[in-house]
């Protein structure tokens, strides 16, 4: 809820903040270029709330599907963006790997 809530877009570069977890240093404006930042009007309380209860009916079953089947691989996505980055390379390089293999 507050990754979402919190999510604030630079007008102009598109530069991503969060007023919990990655603030601008000066409010609502852009770091690298002084411009507003604006939020999604679907990133409120009621909006999100309504996005997660849909998860957690449509998507949310999925997770033990794929994990059943030995598919699924869980990545924490509150890691810093390159650890997160670095993380999904390493999964995408073994995957790619096992493919050629079974080739």
């Amino acid at each position: 809820m507050r990754r979402m809530t919190g999510r604030r877009t630079c007008t102009k570069c598109g530069e991503i903040y969060n007023v919990y977890s990655r603030a601008p240093k000066v409010k609502d404006k852009c770091d690298l270029d002084g411009a507003p930042l604006s939020q999604r009007s679907d990133d409120n309380a009621d909006a999100v709330e309504t996005r997660l209860k849909a998860y957690e009916e449509s998507t949310a079953p999925l997770i033990d599907y794929y994990h059943k089947s030995g598919r699924l691989v869980e990545i924490d996505g509150e890691q810093p963006v390159d650890e997160v980055y670095e993380r999904l390379i390493s999964i995408i390089d073994r995957s790619e790997s096992r493919t050629v293999q079974q080739n």
